[in-house]
């Protein structure tokens, strides 16, 4: 995997994207993109699809089969890195713990230090600090 980290990295640094995440679905590789300067266009996808495809180590990275899936994380964009949440500092997020008991929260992070997001839950209005080990799922949730 980090052989194709590196490689999806490089492709997308060449456009001036961030490699915001890779999801390997068995049959389908979805790679999710940020653009520092605005937006994700479909433009932007299809510039990197292309990359991708047309690069001689396409076989090594989409064996068979598969199929490529270039896209933004979307607005609701799923949180699993510290550097995640970092980018989500002051934003509404929803949670899925085990603390020991599964537990879901809703709340503002406003902090990450070392391997901890600072939250500060909504309900109750405590802040919790979540270990990112024990997170099971997160994203950002967006009120319309």
């Amino acid at each position: 995997m980090k052989g194709l980290l590196e490689f999806l990295e490089d492709k997308c640094s060449k456009l001036g994207l961030s490699l915001f995440d890779i999801e390997d679905a068995g049959s389908v590789l979805r790679v999710f993109i940020n653009k520092p300067t605005g937006q994700v266009t479909i433009d932007d996808c299809a510039a990197l699809s292309n990359q991708i495809t047309n690069d001689p180590k396409v076989d090594e990275i989409l064996p068979g089969d598969k199929l490529l899936e270039v896209s933004s994380p979307g607005i609701n964009r799923k949180l699993s890195r510290i550097d995640h949440f970092k980018g989500a500092v002051n934003e509404r997020v929803r949670i899925k713990y085990a603390s020991p008991a599964v537990a879901v929260v809703r709340g503002t992070v406003t902090g990450v230090d070392d391997d901890t997001v600072i939250l500060s839950e909504e309900e109750k209005g405590e802040t919790l600090k979540i270990p990112l080990s024990g997170i099971k799922e997160a994203r950002i949730d967006f009120k319309f």
